[in-house]
């Protein structure tokens, strides 16, 4: 019930934020005015105790574009993002959801073909759960702040790109176990852009 309610909240202030500026057609907006994505790839928690197998797993987010000036191609963003690892057999468990808000650069190198480079910070729920056999088990969770930085490549078609992203992001510790969730992401995109 908890995530219905965040991904309710982040979806009625994209909206709220979107809906107040104005749209308007721009040739030079290579992302479209607005661009709507879907990301799910890979994530590597590098800084948490575990296995490789225990620290590898899925991420996914959803993520909405505003071009912001008419001067440059800059982009302001939110996502509501996903990343969760864990062996099928592991006893360590790493879940990290939450918000981000972005700014990202974007170059066109053909009509069909898009780079961007960007940064930002987010705030998520940090939770880590290990089952021990033969002591007490641990499981901690916190909501804790990070910055990220991240590139894309995309292949435009009509109003729709296909790409792929590189992500690295720094959280904060969590407070009772002296580790942060720092990590890594490499994810396929699917959007649609609003002219």
């Amino acid at each position: 019930m908890k995530r219905l309610v965040q991904i309710t909240q982040c979806i009625i202030y994209a909206i709220a934020v979107f809906t107040f500026t104005n749209v308007y057609a721009q040739e030079d907006a290579p992302l479209g005015n607005i661009a709507i994505g879907i990301n799910f790839g890979y994530n590597d928690f590098t800084d948490t105790p575990g296995s490789d197998d225990e620290k590898d797993g899925v991420c996914a987010a959803l993520n909405i574009y505003k071009k912001i000036t008419n001067e440059l191609p800059l982009y302001l963003g939110f996502e509501y993002a996903s990343a969760s690892s864990g062996a099928l057999f592991g006893s360590t468990n790493i879940d990290l959801i939450g918000y981000g808000v972005n700014l990202k650069y974007v170059k066109e190198l053909s009509p069909k073909f898009i780079v961007d480079f960007g940064a930002g910070a987010f705030y998520s729920e940090a939770d880590y759960d290990v089952s021990n056999l033969f002591g007490p088990d641990i499981h901690e969770s916190d909501w804790i702040y990070g910055g990220q930085i991240f590139g894309d490549f995309f292949w435009k078609f009509s109003r729709f790109v296909l790409g792929v992203q590189g992500q690295y992001q720094i959280t904060e510790e969590l407070k009772d176990l002296g580790f942060d969730f720092t990590n890594y992401r490499v994810s396929g995109h699917f959007g649609v852009l609003f002219f």
